[in-house]
């Protein structure tokens, strides 16, 4: 079952729809109740290519949660 914060692999075509690759995907919520189309946010630790103001880059700095006391 789909559920909203699972990370899957989804279909990506190159830029020339020659073919597809598997990639990381973040799953933030079902776009629709009558399909099962979600939308998703790409996951990727390549950085050279990121646009500010677009992507987000997440470093290992940035704690995920509170750190147990």
């Amino acid at each position: 079952m789909k559920r909203s914060g699972q990370i899957v692999l989804a279909s990506f075509p190159y830029t020339d729809l020659s073919d597809t690759k598997l990639r990381p995907v973040l799953m933030l919520r079902q776009a629709s109740a009558n399909f099962d189309d979600w939308l998703v946010c790409m996951v990727s630790s390549q950085t050279q290519q990121a646009e500010e103001g677009l992507d987000e880059i997440i470093t290992p700095a940035v704690p995920t949660s509170p750190t147990p006391a």
